[in-house]
């Protein structure tokens, strides 16, 4: 046999072989790393959060709508002026006016004391109210979770999003606001979600300061006209300021008392001024309260966010389930 025709010798394949499984070994570890730093860099399952908890705080945008609606605010600011001027500057004339007999023109510092413990409060459950955003459905993870889900999600006609229980497309600040109540033109803002327990607290201590300073100016009008003799007291200009603030505050004080029972009963019932006899998310008095004033009693009559309101805004639980209604 002719030497060239032989096959080539066995032992360089065999040295290779090491190299070869080695090599392999190399190429599967850097596969696998590749998918784990796949499944590392790869965006978490979108699914809803739990537990549900109310976002942080946030700014109410300011837009178009709010700014078309300042000035009922400048006016509800004008209102509360002339009330502290009548209450707390009035007396200090009247007291000229009465010369030495002056002790019924003149209220006693405690009473001024108790004037402005509910009229701080009422002012500033209305600068929470007005700056506390209401809430939006423009949440991303909502709107990427509802999305996957079969059948379609409602979606709001006006805004495009995903359409949220008991959310409702408002019209002056062009927003799906979450729970939306109503927009309040005295506030500048729309009462929804989050700055519902705000709203309830300002017409709670407004009520309150009204009922104060009508007594307050009660007995300021009866001590001047002790003071002085009746032809004079009608003839004073002060008198009929005083006697027409009296007469304003007297109807307001009676159209906000009713106003503030409603919303008290809808805030029991679990309802809002659009679903108003919509008894299907009622799920009891307390746990009605909770998911507008918070899980925390001692802080629910305080006009500070807090944890904010029990829930999310975006899912509520029914009284015929326990989980929250998604759709």
């Amino acid at each position: 046999m002719n030497p060239a025709d032989r096959a080539p010798p066995y032992y360089p394949i065999a040295l290779l072989q090491p190299w070869k499984r080695a090599a392999d070994a190399l190429v599967r570890t850097i596969s696998r790393g590749g998918h784990a730093l796949a499944a590392i860099a790869q965006p978490p399952k979108e699914e809803p959060p739990d537990p549900w908890r109310a976002a942080p705080w946030r700014a109410a945008p300011w837009n178009q709508g709010r700014a078309n609606h300042a000035h009922f605010g400048l006016i509800a600011l004008l209102l509360v002026l002339i009330n502290y001027a009548a209450v707390v500057l009035y007396p200090l004339g009247a007291a000229k006016v009465c010369r030495g007999d002056a002790r019924g023109c003149l209220i006693a510092p405690a009473q001024l004391v108790v004037f402005h413990v509910p009229l701080l409060l009422a002012v500033a459950s209305w600068v929470a109210t007005c700056t506390t955003d209401p809430g939006s459905a423009e949440v991303e993870w909502w709107q990427r979770y509802m999305l996957k889900q079969q059948p379609s999600p409602e979606r709001c006609r006006k805004s495009g999003l995903v359409k949220p229980p008991r959310s409702h497309f408002d019209s002056v600040t062009r927003r799906l606001t979450l729970n939306m109540d109503h927009f309040c033109p005295w506030v500048v803002n729309t009462v929804g979600f989050y700055n519902k327990k705000f709203f309830i607290l300002f017409l709670f201590y407004l009520n309150i300061s009204l009922g104060y300073t009508l007594f307050i100016l009660g007995c300021l009008i009866y001590g001047t006209y002790c003071c002085v003799d009746t032809p004079r007291f009608f003839r004073m200009p002060q008198t009929w300021v005083l006697l027409s603030i009296t007469a304003f505050d007297g109807l307001l004080f009676c159209l906000l008392c009713i106003f503030f029972v409603w919303h008290i009963m809808m805030v029991v019932r679990n309802q809002t001024t659009i679903e108003a006899k919509e008894p299907h998310y009622d799920i009891g008095c307390c746990a009605n309260i909770r998911q507008v004033f918070g899980s925390n009693p001692w802080t629910w009559f305080l006009p500070c966010y807090f944890d904010g309101p029990e829930g999310d805004g975006l899912r509520w639980p029914t009284r015929s389930a326990t989980m929250p209604v998604m759709l």
